[in-house]
């Protein structure tokens, strides 16, 4: 990414940030533009990634307003509870939808992306760890196993071949699917945590404020 396009993505922010804070008086709307434009530049973000992350770190303009509003004495809203229905049902529906026909799954998807309590970052993991939640165990358990047979042969090899005696040879034949004890062992235990782990970050980034609490942080 050039100089020009990291500053072309911050000031696309900062527009953003101008249009939010539209309900603040002038001097302070200046104030927290200034405040928000120092910290970006103190933190010496050049890279796409870089300044991505730091734009992140801060949260969406509607939070940085809400928390400067605050600081300035406006009356915090309302406490919420941790987790509201909409995020409940994400993380209810992301590992166990896939059993309700695996349209389940994808309207947890749904509810994932549609929700304002987690970023983007945090919606692609819970869309890629372990896609269709546990229906994904259900099916990987019933592929048939591997079932080996010895088969004889009843033609014996010519005279002088491999097999010079002439005694029928014994065939090993292999069907099925199986993967190494010491390899599926540890996938399988990888599988059935990782949506449990999964569910709790994304638990844990949903708490209401956490977002706008980071952004005071940082700019303080």
């Amino acid at each position: 990414m050039t100089v020009m396009d990291s500053n072309r993505l911050v000031n696309d922010y900062l527009e953003g940030l101008d249009r939010a804070a539209q309900s603040l008086p002038a001097e302070r709307r200046e104030e927290l533009l200034a405040d928000v434009r120092s910290h970006i530049a103190e933190s010496g973000a050049t890279t796409e990634a870089d300044v991505r992350n730091v734009l992140e770190r801060l949260g969406t303009p509607e939070e940085i307003v809400a928390g400067y509003e605050d600081t300035q004495g406006r009356p915090p809203p309302p406490a919420e509870s941790r987790l509201r229905f909409h995020e409940y049902a994400a993380l209810a529906l992301l590992p166990f939808g896939g059993f309700l026909f695996i349209v389940g799954w994808f309207f947890g998807v749904m509810l994932l992306w549609t929700s304002n309590r987690w970023r983007i970052g945090e919606k692609v993991l819970g869309t890629l760890v372990l896609p269709f939640g546990y229906l994904s165990l259900v099916i990987i358990g019933m592929l048939p196993g591997q079932t080996c047979s010895e088969v004889s042969t009843s033609t014996p090899t010519r005279v002088g071949g491999p097999n010079p005696a002439g005694d029928p040879e014994v065939i090993e034949s292999c069907s099925g699917f199986a993967i190494p004890a010491w390899i599926g062992i540890p996938l399988l235990v990888v599988l059935l945590i990782a949506p449990v782990v999964m569910v709790a970050f994304l638990a844990y980034r949903a708490a209401p404020n956490r977002a706008r609490r980071s952004t005071a942080s940082a700019l303080g």
